[in-house]
């Protein structure tokens, strides 16, 4: 019978039939490492132990080989003042999170990125080409010159196991840099090779990825973002060769349509395309998740349950807070608390430096406002 609802539902996500997607982060499929782990069983259950040699000795080689790449980014990306947000060399994931340094093991294997931000959005263009360059440069450079002292090496020390493991390490960090220029997408991930020709020689998925780093400059550093911020949203959202799905396009359609149906399938994809974000991103989709089931769809039990999914409810701002509070005041037809809630708001909104932003918000917020008051019966007396 769920089965039959969830097909009726155009917003199967939204209505909390399906499952939030799981961050990439967080997910394990095993196509790695059940592999890995059935050649090791093998080997321990045949009793040829010296053979455990080949196979751990493959995962020590492909771990350096990540980690040289990933370190390549963050030192290029560093030589260039950006900032580090997060590295992942599988198992481990480091991450800088609100100020918070976070470290994770995760059974995955084979995989991993470096994530950097701007510092200012000055030369954009040029330090992102260095940062993403970074990776491939260090993979070839340092493959070669494993391969070159394992060769030395085993002029020198026929004995030695030692030569043989640097020139494995070399050939296959080489390989992985080489492979890592070719233009490809994996994951809903684009190559290093695919963003240095989108940075080089395709404009519209330049203009896609600077104005995507641009924002992340001006990330959480006030309650309003400069007046040029959603410009630069829009030129993120644009449909390119980089992205199959496109959160930003989808947000925008879910802001500028009044018709809550439509809205609901926008925020639906929204919802959908939720994995690659990081955790605070993820609770203000929550949040709005929440305030649209509440306040389009007068639906506060299901509300209460989507405000039960964010992860840290402290690290909300009062504005996003406030929020859901109006919107399951609201649902409960609370009308008089909800408006005092919003009065307050709007307090929060104008002790703000004035900016176009300020402005737009403040007229959005009056605008809830009346659209409250006439939600509000008439006392017939």
């Amino acid at each position: 019978m769920n089965t039959t609802i969830e097909q009726t539902s155009a917003t199967p996500i939204l209505d909390l039939l399906q499952p939030l997607p799981m961050p990439d982060t967080e997910r394990v499929n095993g196509r790695f490492a059940l592999p890995f782990l059935a050649v090791v069983a093998a080997i321990v259950l045949t009793g040829n132990l010296p053979s455990l040699s080949i196979p751990l000795g493959f995962l020590l080689i492909n771990f350096l080989t990540i980690g040289i790449h990933e370190f390549g980014h963050l030192i290029a990306g560093w030589s260039v003042s950006l900032r580090f947000k997060g590295v992942r060399i599988d198992p481990f994931r480091i991450r800088v999170d609100s100020g918070k340094w976070k470290f994770k093991i995760r059974p995955k294997l084979f995989w991993g990125f470096a994530l950097m931000s701007l510092d200012r959005v000055r030369h954009v263009r040029r330090r992102l080409i260095i940062c993403i360059a970074g990776g491939p440069a260090a993979s070839i450079l340092c493959g070669a010159a494993a391969a070159f002292a394992g060769e030395v090496s085993l002029a020198r020390q026929y004995d030695s196991p030692w030569p043989t493991f640097l020139e494995f390490l070399g050939v296959w960090s080489f390989v992985i840099g080489c492979l890592g220029l070719f233009p490809y997408r994996v994951r809903g991930y684009a190559s290093d090779g695919m963003l240095l020709r989108a940075l080089l020689f395709w404009k519209p998925e330049a203009t896609q990825l600077i104005a995507s780093y641009a924002l992340s400059a001006h990330k959480d550093k006030s309650l309003f973002p400069p007046d040029y911020f959603r410009r630069w949203f829009r030129l993120a959202s644009v449909r390119t060769k980089l992205q199959d799905g496109n959160y930003s396009e989808n947000w925008l359609a879910y802001e500028g349509t009044r018709e809550h149906e439509v809205a609901a399938q926008f925020l639906e994809r929204c919802l959908a395309d939720s994995a690659q974000m990081d955790d605070d991103q993820r609770d203000k989709l929550i949040v709005e998740a929440s305030v649209f089931t509440a306040w389009r769809r007068h639906d506060g039990v299901k509300a209460e349950a989507w405000l039960k999914r964010i992860q840290v409810p402290d690290r909300l701002h009062p504005l996003w807070q406030a929020r859901v509070k109006i919107a399951l005041l609201c649902a409960g037809k609370q009308f008089e608390k909800a408006n005092a809630e919003l009065n307050g708001a709007l307090s929060l909104i104008r002790e703000a430096p004035d900016s176009g932003q300020r402005q737009r918000f403040e007229a959005e917020w009056i605008a809830w406002g009346e659209q409250i008051r006439q939600r509000t019966p008439v006392e017939v007396t």
